[in-house]
Order: structure tokens, then C-alpha cells, then sequence
């Protein structure tokens, strides 16, 4: 059985900035000073559309704020399509990578767009994706803050 909870890192653990373009020296000035909204108390996965290239940066960052990261998928080559829908697909990749191995109950993302591509994606590919839940992190707080307001 699945026990664990993939997420989104940018828009999700820190502000989704909008960079020029993953121009590895600024992005990386930048976010050197970023500190995390949050810090979650338990093991999580990430799935990021960061380069490859900046891998050892990012986790050592996730890894100095005290995140437990059991694995990070960061996108591979030299991409430049930051499209809602190249990002769904790339990062539903590493979901049916994930769900393979039952190591994941449901994935949380910061993009509205990627989870409404994600979750047409879920219902029309049962198969793959065992109907797993894509969360929209932003209505998922929405909901919580909602829900406390009314005791």
C-alpha cells in the first residue's frame, strides 16, 4: 500500500517566482535567499520541474531547511517548455514511476492548469494512474481555512 505524498516544490514549499528562464546563475542567486513557507514533518517525494542541472543545488537546499526527501525528480535535458501541459506530462511521468513502486497516495501541485491536464489524464488512464488523487495546493488550503472558519 502506498504511503507516501509526492509534491510540487516550487508554489508549494516556496513562492512560485516567475523566472525569465531557468538561467541556472540567476536562478540560483535568487532562490540561494529563498527560505520555505513550510517544512513538512514527514518523508515526501518531490516532482519539479527544475533542470537536472540544478539538482545538487536544490537538494542541498531541501536537505540544509531539514526536508526528508526520499527522492527528487527533476526534469532531464536541456528543455524549455514550461507549458501547463508539457509540465503535467512530464511530471505524470514520474507519478506512474511512483505508483509502479506503490510508494505514493496522491501527488500535490501548485499549478490549477497542470492538475486540471493531470486529472483528465488520471480518468481517462485508469490503468496507469490507479486514480490517484492530484490535489490543487492552493483550493486544498482554501478548503481547510474554509472549513476552521465555520468552529
Amino acid at each position: 500500500m502506498a504511503k507516501f505524498i509526492a509534491f510540487d516544490l516550487d508554489g508549494v514549499f516556496v513562492p512560485d517566482l516567475e523566472y525569465p528562464v531557468y538561467s541556472d546563475g540567476a536562478f540560483l542567486d535568487t532562490w540561494g535567499r529563498i527560505r520555505p513557507l513550510f517544512v513538512p514533518q514527514i518523508p515526501i517525494y518531490i516532482i519539479s520541474m527544475r533542470k537536472e542541472t540544478i539538482r545538487d543545488f536544490t537538494m542541498k537546499w531541501l536537505k540544509d531547511y531539514n526536508f526528508n526527501v526520499i527522492r527528487a525528480y527533476f526534469m532531464a535535458g536541456n528543455h524549455e517548455d514550461f507549458s501547463p501541459m508539457n509540465c503535467a506530462v512530464q511530471k505524470l511521468k514520474a507519478i506512474a514511476d511512483l505508483i509502479e513502486k506503490e510508494e505514493i497516495s496522491c501527488y500535490v501541485e501548485s499549478s490549477k492548469e497542470q492538475v486540471d491536464i493531470m486529472k483528465q489524464e488520471v480518468a481517462y488512464n485508469k490503468e496507469l494512474y490507479k486514480g490517484i488523487p492530484v490535489i490543487h495546493f492552493e483550493q486544498f488550503l482554501r478548503e481547510k481555512i474554509n472549513l476552521l472558519s465555520m468552529l
